[in-house]
């Protein structure tokens, strides 16, 4: 028995020892070899990863003997197995978080708890390739730690593991530390803890005992918003469009820019506007940009658009609708990613306009060997936007998404743009000092490049109408450029703000701390002093407009579900150290615990109203709210009922199911589904068709022919709705209308034969007197194409 035990002390042990050095062999090769950081050298590499490691070790060990040390009293060999296979899993886990932040140049932190695993899958898609030499790192470092787990053995491996272990064993205090540098699974730890303990926050008591249960709620100060000052409105209400440009950041463009001249027409452009130098996002992916630029909203768990039921409140689509407007979404990826048109759509938006939207007319990005693309590049959307802008006298909003300045840097005339990024390099004395950082990144410099030429041709386009001399153009980025080196953690949210208008009295720059949230105060404020507009008198929004205020605080959420960043006037708080904001957003750390304290207190307490207000639908009374949703409305039984046939289904699962349920003639089940599945993804193409299709089934042909209609207004090239439509005039005889389909097939589908040849078997069909008139062309029955 005492032999035993000793064996069994002396595995665990040589197991802690070999996984420690299985560990720090991971860190080190990825931040001084692949990564290839160069803000650390070996010595400080290995002075975290060590000690770290080892404690990582030792903890997984102590974890994994109270399942060891009781199994293997009935069966040592599998026991033995079962934890060694644990210590792989945590092995592989620590290459993943690795290999996650050398794709997406992001540690992967509490995301992994706000992202569904399709979206992680999508998002690493889009980085990088993975490489031979990282599938080997996968099989070999696993295959070392068995081996020498198996071959070397003995007491003085025992005494190193466990003298090592306790020497170490103080470093677990780097858990308070920002580690984003020193090792990503610490890194993913320490978020981790600092997600589930916001979870659990407080109780809504708090915000019920001075009998103010909407704490959001303030009074809104229209005079505050920051632009009338510098603008002179007209008779009629203005034109606003907002361009939001994908990885946009502050270093960038501008004169102060760390890597000058990759924005020339934005440069130029700054010099005849308001420019806010700085200006920020409040999050760190795009995941945040509309709710904050739209809505000035709290974050929720993992994301506003995150939130299962979306709580009532204010957005400034619904106020401008209120007011006149017409307003419009335009964007060329998928709005369905991060939940974009679910939040749009509930908010009223007029025309939602994204990837399914363009017709043969606009070229597609072109996908990588994988197959993925995020959509249609920036150009094209540019250019659809101004094909898509109503005209009229009605004043617009028109909110326009970009896509191309992101991985995998997939756009048009890629290599003339790289051409021009290694010109610059050798011709552009301001680069000397960042010429590495661009030769390793050259594609994303030439993604701006592109970028920046896309909004040119925008803009020139968009100055030839003749609704220009009544437009304010508001540019900015949703977060900043994520792959090329930050200098300080600030950078991550600064984008440029540039307000472009003939109603701008004189171009100015303008060094206002401000945020994405503090934009739809500013215009709302701004049209309410200059026009009769109802407006509410008590507002939720988190930002306060433009003007200066040195009590404003900015929340910001670095990725989905990590809230730690925090403004309190010029006090910036992040992972857990403080800063006073200089200019040009530089950072000096500031030690007094006093002012710490205090933007410590403010941020607790934001997270404690964040949760409150999004989790139990307080941000506004009822009475207040604005929106006319066109979200389908579902009752809460039947509610009830979805959750019980879903259970956690993802989207596709969803739909299946509701074709399975339509293929059994259970129509009312597929309807209630596909109710479901379009308010979770409006553009959900497949069941608006099913839809259709059911309601053809069901002897319900008008109600059909509109829901079919719907479907190939919207997604022009979608062929399934034209095949539908095809079948339910052949179920009634409509040979004329199934002309009309015809006609618009033929024009959209001629780089599609094989679809060509569907439509053509499909009119044979017909019988001659289903149509009202016919034209017989040699000896084959043809049909009149001319559009009735």
């Amino acid at each position: 028995m005492k032999n035993t035990t000793q064996k069994n002390i002396h595995f665990l042990l040589s197991s802690m020892l070999f996984m420690s050095l299985i560990l720090i062999a991971i860190d080190t090769i990825y931040q001084l070899f692949i990564v290839k950081d160069q803000h650390l050298n070996t010595l400080e590499v290995l002075s975290s990863a060590i000690p770290f490691n080892i404690v990582l070790a030792g903890i997984s060990t102590i974890l994994f003997a109270g399942v060891f040390l009781p199994l293997q009293l009935l069966n040592r060999l599998l026991a033995k197995v079962l934890f060694i296979s644990l210590n792989i899993i945590v092995i592989l886990a620590v290459l993943g978080l690795n290999q996650y932040a050398a794709q997406t140049h992001l540690p992967l932190g509490s995301d992994l708890f706000g992202y569904k695993l399709d979206d992680i899958l999508f998002i690493t898609g889009s980085s990088a390739e993975i490489s031979a030499g990282t599938i080997l790192l996968f099989l070999t470092l696993p295959a070392c730690y068995v081996l020498l787990l198996m071959s070397l053995k003995g007491k003085a491996i025992s005494y190193v593991s466990i003298g090592l272990f306790l020497l170490s064993i103080g470093t677990i205090s780097f858990l308070a530390d920002d580690l984003t540098e020193k090792s990503k699974s610490a890194y993913f730890l320490n978020d981790a803890r600092q997600y589930y303990q916001d979870s659990r926050l407080g109780n809504n008591a708090e915000f019920l005992a001075d009998g103010s249960p909407f704490p959001l709620m303030h009074k809104f100060e229209s005079g505050q918003n920051g632009l009338s000052e510098h603008m002179t409105l007209r008779e009629n209400k203005p034109n606003i469009i907002l361009l939001v440009v994908e990885g946009l950041g502050g270093d960038f463009m501008g004169k102060t820019a760390q890597y000058p001249g990759f924005t020339p027409y934005l440069d130029s452009l700054s010099n005849h506007s308001l420019y806010y130098t700085r200006f920020m996002s409040n999050t760190g992916r795009s995941f945040g940009a509309l709710p904050s630029i739209l809505g000035s909203a709290p974050f929720g768990k993992n994301g506003f658009l995150e939130l299962e039921n979306l709580p009532e409140h204010m957005s400034l689509i619904s106020v401008l609708k209120q007011n006149g407007y017409e307003t419009s979404y335009y964007e060329g990826g998928n709005s369905a990613f991060d939940n974009k048109n679910r939040y749009l759509v509930n908010e009223g938006v007029d025309n939602l306009i994204d990837e399914n939207s363009f017709d043969e007319n606009y070229q597609k990005t072109n996908s990588t060997k994988e197959g993925f693309s995020w959509g249609y590049p920036d150009s094209e959307i540019y250019r659809k936007t101004l094909a898509s802008l109503p005209e009229g006298n009605q004043p617009r909003l028109d909110v326009v998404l970009s896509i191309s300045n992101h991985e995998p840097f997939s756009f048009p005339y890629k290599e003339k743009y790289l051409a021009t990024v290694k010109k610059m390099i050798e011709t552009n004395p301001a680069l000397n000092g960042y010429k590495e950082t661009i030769e390793e990144h050259p594609e994303v410099f030439a993604s701006l490049l592109y970028t920046d030429f896309s909004i040119k041709e925008f803009m020139e386009g968009l100055q030839k109408r003749p609704d220009f001399e009544n437009t304010i153009v508001m540019i900015t980025g949703d977060h900043r450029l994520i792959p090329v080196a930050m200098k300080n953690q600030i950078c991550r949210y600064h984008v440029p703000l540039l307000v472009y208008s003939p109603l701008v009295n004189e171009p100015k720059e303008i060094n206002t701390v401000s945020s994405h949230m503090d934009l739809t105060p500013a215009i709302t404020g701004l049209l309410a002093e200059a026009y009769h507009m109802k407006t509410p008198k008590d507002v939720p929004w988190l930002g306060l407009g433009l003007a200066k205020n040195q009590e404003r605080e900015i929340p910001f959420m670095k990725y989905k579900g990590s809230f730690s960043d925090y403004v309190v006037g010029n006090t910036f708080l992040a992972q857990g150290k403080t800063y006073e904001i200089e200019e040009h957003l530089s950072l000096t750390e500031v030690k007094s615990p006093e002012r710490k304290s205090l933007v410590q207190n403010a941020l607790a307490h934001a997270k404690k109203v964040n949760r409150y207000t999004t989790s139990e639908n307080k941000m506004i009374p009822p009475e207040l709210k604005m929106n006319i949703s066109n979200l389908i409305e579902i009752s809460a039984t039947d509610q009830k009922r979805i959750k019980g046939l879903i259970k956690g289904k993802n989207q596709s699962e969803i739909y299946f199911m509701a074709r399975d349920s339509a293929h059994n003639q259970q129509y009312e089940i597929a309807l209630l589904l596909l109710d479901h599945l379009n308010n979770l993804n409006y553009n959900h193409f497949d069941g608006r068709t099913l839809r259709g299709r059911i309601y053809g089934w069901n002897k319900q042909p008008e109600k059909a022919e509109e829901a079919l209609h719907f479907v190939i207004e919207r997604s022009p090239l979608y062929t399934d709705a034209y095949s539908a439509l095809l079948d339910l005039y052949w179920w009634n005889s409509l040979g004329d209308k199934a002309l009309e389909i015809e006609e618009i097939a033929l024009q959209r589908f001629q780089n599609n034969p094989q679809f060509l040849r569907t439509v053509e078997e499909k009119m044979k069909r017909f019988d001659p007197e289903d149509f009202e008139e016919e034209v017989v062309m040699g000896e084959q029955l043809t049909f009149n194409l001319s559009q009735p």
